[in-house]
């Protein structure tokens, strides 16, 4: 059959208006040689997305179908999503068997959300299989319930990540606990002998299990973005806390962090008013860090609880900030955003009031007024937690980090 002919432009702007819808794009390449090469140039711009469902799950079975080994249509895969349809821990689904992304040689991004694996051995293996990954977020991923109860093996396990992996994002929800492995990928990061070249780091999983700043310091020759919770109870002790913060040793130590966000997770409200009488001489070290010198961006959150120290003490902590983050020690920071967080829908009898946490941020905020023109701009800010999480926590706070990949 003789098909009508199309100009090339008129058939890249079909092809075009079928981004991210990856069947159609498929289809397109069968129409004929002229549509092929167009098909799999936007399939390879395409973002696609599989979502996990039972007892059927067709998403899982055209792409098996579409995208088999073999098949030069498999190499335009380059940024995959796959996904449950359910956010709720207790009603996470399995990751079918059948699935497999070895063969998708082109495939750089890949995001994972919401969904369970028969155990870390299989996830290992169905990440490390993409050789050529240099992207890898996951959230709300899991083991399933009997693999997590099975007794730990004596010692760390360590896991291979792919061997160019240069962004990482985990975020866990507390509720996942368990079933989370979190911890098995903390272990993998900072004994791997030959650590991932990581210039993009998010890790965020109240309360913390570890000290993911640790594992920063593995990827410090490459790592120039950082997002991570930091658990207060890693800090127990007056004289711990401020001469010896482990951030000193870590965070401190990785000379081209450009942009970092640091959130102080407490476990108990005492320590929550700990961490804000002493914050000063927390955040940073006696001197400046390795990165002063380029460093751009310091975002610092701590949740709200009401102090239970003189809050004029608590101040003059904070007032310490804008000279230890002076353009003397960091002249590239722009401002430095201090957000303190509460939950508006605490109802508990002893909860802070939205009030009183905004009073609060009114008090900091006219405590930390410059004192010379070279000290550091400080914004001070009452945000919800929730808010606060949706902002920077996110897939898409995620992919607005500028510039982690270097192509």
């Amino acid at each position: 059959m003789s098909w009508p002919f199309l100009p090339i432009e008129l058939i890249d702007l079909i092809v075009g208006l079928l981004l991210d819808d990856w069947r159609s794009l498929a289809a397109c390449s069968l129409v004929d040689s002229t549509w092929t090469p167009l098909a799999f140039a936007h399939l390879s711009a395409s973002k696609l997305t599989l979502e996990i469902d039972w007892p059927h799950c067709p998403d899982v079975d055209d792409f098996i179908r579409i995208f088999p080994p073999g098949l030069p249509i498999s190499h335009t895969v380059s940024h995959l999503t796959i996904r449950g349809t359910s956010t709720h821990v207790a009603d996470l689904l399995p990751l079918p068997d059948a699935l497999d992304l070895h063969h998708l040689s082109q495939l750089t991004c890949l995001h994972l959300q919401h969904f369970l694996v028969h155990s870390l051995q299989t996830f290992s293996l169905f990440v490390l299989r993409c050789s050529a990954l240099r992207e890898l977020s996951i959230e709300s991923v899991g083991t399933e319930m009997t693999a997590a109860l099975q007794p730990l093996k004596p010692g760390p396990t360590m896991y291979p990540m792919p061997p160019n992996l240069s962004k990482l994002r985990i975020v866990d929800p507390p509720e996942m606990g368990p079933i989370s492995f979190t911890e098995p990928l903390y272990y993998s990061l900072l004994l791997n002998e030959s650590p991932a070249p990581l210039q993009s780091l998010m890790v965020h999983r109240p309360p913390p299990c570890h000290s993911w700043d640790a594992a920063a310091r593995r990827s410090a020759e490459t790592l120039t973005h950082l997002s991570i919770t930091i658990s207060v109870e890693l800090y127990l002790g007056l004289t711990h806390l401020v001469r010896h913060p482990q951030l000193e040793n870590n965070i401190a130590a990785c000379p081209h962090l450009r942009d970092v966000t640091l959130r102080y997770f407490p476990e108990t409200a005492s320590e929550s008013s700990f961490l804000l009488g002493f914050l000063g001489n927390f955040v940073l070290p006696g001197g400046p860090m390795e990165c002063a010198g380029v460093l751009e961006r310091l975002r610092l959150a701590l949740s709200y609880s009401r102090p239970v120290v003189d809050l004029q003490h608590i101040l003059n902590q904070f007032a310490l900030l804008p000279r230890k983050l002076s353009k003397d020690d960091y002249p590239a920071l722009s401002t430095v955003h201090l957000d303190i967080l509460y939950d508006p829908n605490d109802r508990e009898p002893h909860s802070p009031t939205p009030e009183e946490v905004h009073a609060f941020v009114d008090a900091v905020r006219s405590t930390l007024q410059a004192q010379d023109p070279r000290d550091a701009i400080i914004e001070v800010v009452a945000v919800p937690v929730d808010e606060w999480e949706s902002q920077h926590c996110s897939l898409s706070a995620w992919s607005r980090i500028e510039g982690p990949l270097q192509h």
